[in-house]
């Protein structure tokens, strides 16, 4: 369990939110959870976003919730500061280990995407790859949204080796669990990674020891907060390391196992505004 003792909402002054699955749906978040969003932060909590995308992606629903300041990006990449546009924390990935797993993930993966400091590729090869069926539990709004973010190139391997070293995280999806499954045992101990999995048949790569907990963490350094006074909203794998560094986590009802067995409360399943109902349920 992340917390110990009793939860005191008094002592709260960070709230971080995973986006997918937790206050994200179907590429929009509800009026109703806009609303908690909004009283928690009038309430002196300060809101902030955990996610594994990159800061560009989260842009276009910000627009309304202009009080969210700090975003931990990239799984913990990047920490950002979105008043100002300005970058608060940078973990790049080794720039070897990037080009090499690069080269491979496009020849094997079904889709891949390159997250830079400052922009994110794709190879153009990948266009049609992205045609099928990426997972199950991916919408087909989510699948097609990197149309509006990414850059199409023909060859990401040299662009990542002339990038200086700005890689910060790299997303893979593969054609089943059992080849990311027998990817990820390949190269795990070869190379200073931190491996992540949120739907089964993916690999969300960043530098060893960069997670949203190591986000979070330099983040609230940053704002001076401590683990104590933060609580976090998740359901995915990447979630795990935020929550066991938090003081206190809430699980959304369509968590992963892992991640509900780690948590201090479940909330309703993200379908039914479930980050909502436990926003109002614990501090309103």
């Amino acid at each position: 369990m992340a917390g110990t003792g009793e939860f005191d909402r008094s002592k709260i002054k960070a709230a971080a939110f995973d986006l997918d699955g937790t206050i994200l749906l179907d590429g929009a978040i509800s009026p109703d959870t806009r609303r908690a969003l909004r009283d928690l932060n009038d309430s002196g909590v300060n809101v902030i976003l955990a996610t594994g995308r990159h800061y560009r992606m989260i842009l276009p629903y910000l627009k309304g919730l202009p009080f969210i300041r700090h975003a931990v990006c990239a799984n913990g990449a990047q920490v950002v500061d979105l008043l100002n546009r300005r970058t608060i924390c940078f973990s790049p990935m080794d720039g070897q280990a990037a080009e090499i797993l690069t080269g491979r993930l496009v020849r094997e993966a079904r889709s891949t995407q390159i997250l830079l400091k400052d922009e994110v590729l794709i190879s153009v090869f990948d266009i049609v790859k992205m045609g099928c069926e990426l997972s199950k539990r991916s919408s087909r709004k989510k699948r097609y949204e990197i149309f509006k973010w990414a850059r199409f190139v023909l060859e990401p391997v040299s662009l990542v080796s002339k990038s200086g070293n700005t890689v910060i995280k790299i997303n893979a999806y593969f054609s089943d669990p059992v080849a990311r499954r027998d990817f990820q045992a390949d190269i795990e101990g070869k190379y200073p990674l931190e491996i992540a999995s949120t739907m089964g048949n993916d690999v969300e790569i960043t530098a060893r020891g960069v997670n949203k907990g190591s986000g979070l963490e330099a983040l609230c350094a940053h704002l001076g907060i401590e683990p104590a006074q933060v609580i976090v909203f998740g359901d995915s794998g990447n979630d795990l390391a935020m929550i066991r560094w938090a003081g206190w986590a809430v699980a959304m009802g369509n968590a992963d196992p892992a991640v509900a067995a780690e948590a201090d409360w479940a909330a309703p399943p993200a379908a039914e505004d479930g980050a909502a109902r436990m926003i109002r349920e614990l501090f309103l």
